[in-house]
């Protein structure tokens, strides 16, 4: 009854309703025991007054605060007090002697037990903080550093993913002869592989079960990334099998040091070998990580503190980490455990001036070389376009759009392959471009874009004429014939993998033909390569297309150019301090009015204007199919029906004649009439113009300024124009490689 004013109940309890018999509600329990759960009878109190605070009794605060010095008490509790005493003496009427007796004996029990109890709390918490307790915020900085090291200590543990399924029906049996495990013929299942190319069992025999140094050679698109992958991949996991025989059947614990280490010229080829190499490491437990440029540093140091096995990079990136300090260039430079590397294009990585520390690292190495003599790959046929330097644009869209099929062309200059895409861009082809001056991410999504489309069109530089395995591409086209025997094989490597078939055409102007000549002798060719057919009947309509094309690109190309300047210029002389002087100004506006038609536009409006109009031209025979066209100039079909039915030669002549004076009567008369509209408003284009002063010219540009950037303002971006959409390649008809035969068999 004494607690009436902090909430408590006044009950009647006995000491097994109190503390229980499993001890529930014993002294930790007391300030939170509910007698109406346990089915005590209960005595309500009276409620205490509202917006009172609660108290602590004098026996708990003596416990609590030790022997600190009393406080006074204040009006709050003297009233509390007196309501307290009020009630108490409420219940004594209600008692007999004998039960109040007992009561004021419960009292003092669980007065006793109370501050017992928080004796103990006091010392508990004490000899926490004597024993140092830390805050929570350095608590869960050590749960999660804990959490971070055991996710670190299971990545650090390779872990296999179960092999897919081989595939229903694929037969081993011709992989199994080379002592091959299990877990890498079910990775070589799972994708399809019945049976090894020459080049692969050729490898394969000598270094899994010889164990001997292998220099391979081999034709483009034979499968050489396998041929010294799974070497690598089964020698890896005898070892691992190894030296868990020795430490009693169990995986070792710690294996992590570099093993293998591949070095490939380029970054796309170092991309390609790491993606073919994981789809069969993985299976088996093993990391394959590409370190090559053009990609975050960072994320591949990260890559390589997890201590892979295997890693396939490109020279200049791989000497950057190397020179670099961390765990990943400990990594890099520990080769000590190193068991294989593979020079990827050992043939261009040894060239004089490139790696020559790389021919004394392999001792007596096995040579198998399964090359012919400096030819192009079996299933490559070629073809040879003659072409001057004002067709060469004109055939090649021919070309590309009469015939479907994946193409890759070829060029030698970066500056070649940027022309060459933005023209046939505007000719609405599906095109991508593809050179070393391009960052790794636009590279990559590049021949992403190559890769998802059937009629995709990729214009690159010899960067792309190595190694790189884009399955179904049906053409090669050299738009500029390479400068080497080993550019053109490669290239011409492009289409015809796996052991398909493919098309390469060489497009020779004539100062390139001694040049040609001298490359088909070094191939052995004892006649030239026959001429691949393009439609005579659709060459004027490709070069009308072309030439708004070429008009359209150059348009842009100066516009762009010209901007680029103004905002260099600007931006140098802002960086300076300095002000564009007067004579500058008042010559760029000079030349903006002089060269304006009609007043109140730029020159950069005018171009603008030009290109969309010339696109808008482009667009109207775009929409329609490249196919052959019969001129109406001539008497034929419906021109001789117009004429009506003639007696004779002469008088069919005559009427003829008469028809075409009538044309051309109207055409004048319609001439004139433009003129006299034209003088009428006061225009004469023979006229000159009158001489302005620098204060005009200055005040028109700025008055021109204004209005352009009011109309921007306003949201008035001019005429738009809707152009009917483009066609784009043919999706039907017969490929290159199908209209070359059919013109060799007619």
């Amino acid at each position: 009854l004494e607690f009436a004013e902090e909430g408590w109940q006044a009950v009647e309890v006995d000491d097994a309703a109190l503390l229980g018999d499993s001890g529930e509600f014993g002294f930790a329990g007391l300030e939170v025991f509910h007698p109406k759960k346990q089915g005590v009878p209960v005595v309500e109190a009276e409620p205490r007054a509202r917006g009172t605070k609660r108290q602590k009794d004098a026996p708990a605060a003596a416990a609590e605060g030790g022997a600190g010095e009393e406080k006074r008490p204040s009006k709050a509790a003297k009233k509390r007090a007196g309501k307290k005493s009020a009630v108490v003496e409420k219940v004594d009427e209600e008692l007999g002697d004998e039960e109040l007796g007992s009561m004021e004996a419960l009292r003092a029990q669980v007065r006793a037990l109370r501050a017992e109890n928080l004796k103990l709390k006091g010392s508990s918490a004490d000899s926490g903080k004597g024993k140092g307790a830390e805050p929570k915020q350095k608590q869960k900085v050590k749960r999660v550093a804990a959490s971070a090291s055991k996710k670190k200590a299971a990545l650090d543990e390779p872990t296999a993913e179960p092999p897919a399924p081989p595939t229903p029906g694929v037969n081993m049996d011709s992989w199994r002869i080379y002592g091959l495990s299990e877990p890498v013929l079910s990775a070589l299942g799972a994708l399809g592989f019945e049976e090894p190319t020459p080049i692969q069992a050729a490898v394969v025999e000598a270094a899994v079960r010889d164990g001997r140094d292998v220099l391979g050679a081999a034709q483009t698109g034979s499968g050489k990334t396998l041929a010294f992958g799974l070497p690598i991949i089964e020698r890896l996991l005898r070892e691992r099998r190894l030296e868990a025989r020795e430490e009693g059947g169990a995986a070792p614990a710690r294996r992590r040091c570099l093993k293998a280490l591949i070095v490939a010229p380029t970054r796309e080829l170092a991309l390609q070998v790491q993606q073919h190499l994981e789809r069969v490491a993985r299976p088996c437990g093993l990391r394959v990580v590409p370190v090559v440029g053009g990609l975050a540093i960072q994320k591949q140091e990260r890559q390589l503190v997890k201590r892979p096995e295997i890693v396939v990079g490109t020279p200049g990136r791989l000497w950057e980490v190397m020179q670099a300090s961390g765990p990943a260039a400990s990594h890099l430079c520990s080769l000590g455990g190193l068991r294989a590397l593979v020079i990827d294009e050992a043939d261009s990585m040894v060239m004089p001036g490139r790696f020559v520390e790389l021919k004394s690292i392999v001792d007596r190495p096995l040579v198998v070389d399964l090359t012919p003599e400096r030819q192009v790959a079996s299933g490559v046929a070629e073809a040879s376009l003659q072409c001057t330097e004002e067709s060469r644009d004109v055939q090649l869209y021919c070309l590309l759009q009469q015939h479907p099929g994946r193409t890759l062309v070829f060029v030698n200059a970066i500056a070649a392959a940027r022309r060459l895409t933005a023209i046939l861009k505007i000719l609405g082809l599906p095109v991508q471009a593809l050179h070393a001056e391009q960052q790794q991410r636009q590279r990559l999504k590049a021949l992403d874009r190559f890769r998802d489309s059937e009629q995709a069109v990729l214009v690159a530089t010899d960067v792309a004429a190595r190694g790189l395995d884009i399955p179904g591409v049906a053409c090669v086209v050299h738009y500029q014939l390479p400068a080497t025997l080993d550019s053109y094989v490669h290239r011409s490597g492009r289409t015809a993998r796996a052991e398909k078939e493919g098309l390469a055409v060489a497009m020779v102007m004539p100062k390139e033909a001694a040049r040609y000549q001298a490359l088909l002798r070094a191939l052995n060719k004892a006649e030239a390569p026959p001429p691949f057919p393009l439609d005579p009947g659709v060459y004027l309509e490709a070069k009308r297309r072309v030439s708004l094309a070429l008009r359209v690109d150059a348009l842009e190309r100066g516009a762009a150019k010209q901007h680029a300047d103004r905002a260099w210029r600007r931006t140098q002389a802002r960086d300076m301090d300095l002000l564009l002087s007067e004579d500058e100004d008042y010559q760029v506006a000079l030349a903006k009015v002089e060269l304006s038609e009609r007043p109140g536009r730029t020159e950069e409006e005018r171009r603008a204007d030009q290109a969309l109009s010339l696109r808008a031209q482009l667009a109207q025979h775009l929409a329609q199919p490249l196919q052959r066209r019969y001129s109406g100039k001539y008497l034929s079909g419906g021109a001789v029906a117009a004429l009506g039915e003639a007696g004779s030669a002469g008088e069919l002549v005559r009427k003829a004649v008469h028809l075409a004076q009538e044309a051309v009567d109207a055409r004048r008369a319609s001439e004139k009439a433009a003129e006299d509209k034209l003088r009428k408003k006061g225009g004469n284009p023979a006229q000159k113009k009158p001489a302005r002063s620098r204060a005009q010219v200055v005040q028109m540009a700025l008055e021109r300024e204004l209005r352009r950037r009011a109309a921007k303002k306003q949201g008035r971006g001019g005429l738009t124009t809707v152009n009917p959409q483009a066609l784009g390649r043919a999706t039907h008809g017969p490929g290159a490689l199908e209209a070359l035969r059919a013109s060799l068999k007619a």
